[in-house]
């Protein structure tokens, strides 16, 4: 079965005619489809938990739908593989974020460390240094968003890491220490496209179906429901009902 070619207004096979219009719905083969009825393709879709077939006629138009509950493990199923991929966005984000640490600790090392008769910052050092006297602000205006208390930084780096006040170098590893607070304090940069994964409780597939007046049968519509969010679904969905592994 193509799904191109499968055509679902016109149908080859009417049902008898004391037939309700649900069994016509049911008993009805599309001409595109003559291997299943419409009701064993619904009724037997692998995702379908149950099935509610109901006539929802009014006046002359004659309508029937089928309800399909969506089985709790698909929905779960769905959801870990989208969380799974959110997590490692996550991940991507924060390696980043770390990676974007080490430099600035590398920043400072090659700043300040002619300052200190070649020792090195360790990182928690570094960060006490950067996160007690420097503060980003990502909402803050302009390309600078990390505001440092230099003096601060500088008698710290003076009295408690025996520092040389050497003017113009100190003022470089002042500098560097502002880089490490918005490498530290920056939220990671999680790439994500749309919404954030959310477990859906309930969906449900409405498929309806016009009974004609020489009782052929046409499909209306499908509506998918997820929670309360509604969304009309293309009619060649059909084709993933009447599909069989």
């Amino acid at each position: 079965m193509k799904k191109s070619n499968f055509i679902f207004a016109v149908g080859a096979v009417l049902a008898g005619c004391g037939d309700s219009n649900v069994d016509i719905v049911k008993n009805y083969t599309f001409a595109e489809a003559k291997m299943m009825t419409i009701g064993s393709a619904i009724d037997g879709f692998k995702d379908c938990k149950s099935v509610k077939w109901a006539d929802e006629s009014k006046d002359d138009l004659k309508v029937v739908t089928a309800v399909c509950d969506v089985k709790d493990e698909i929905l779960k199923s769905e959801f870990d593989a989208q969380n799974a991929k959110y997590n490692e966005a996550v991940k991507r984000a924060d390696d980043e974020k770390q990676k974007s640490i080490a430099n600035a600790l590398n920043t400072i090392n090659r700043s300040c460390k002619a300052l200190r008769n070649e020792a090195e910052f360790s990182l928690e050092e570094a960060l006490n240094v950067a996160n007690k006297f420097c503060k980003f602000d990502s909402k803050k205006s302009g390309f600078v968003k990390t505001q440092c208390d230099e003096n601060g930084v500088k008698n710290e780096l003076v009295n408690t890491y025996n520092a040389k006040d050497s003017g113009l170098y100190l003022n470089n590893c002042v500098f560097s220490f502002g880089i490490l607070a918005e490498a530290s304090q920056r939220e990671p940069n999680v790439f994500w496209m749309g919404e954030l994964p959310k477990q859906t409780g309930k969906r449900s597939y409405k498929f309806s179906f016009f009974v004609n007046t020489d009782k052929s049968v046409s499909l209306k519509e499908i509506i998918r429901t997820d929670d309360d969010k509604t969304q009309k679904l293309s009619k060649m969905f059909l084709a993933k009902v009447y599909k069989r592994d």
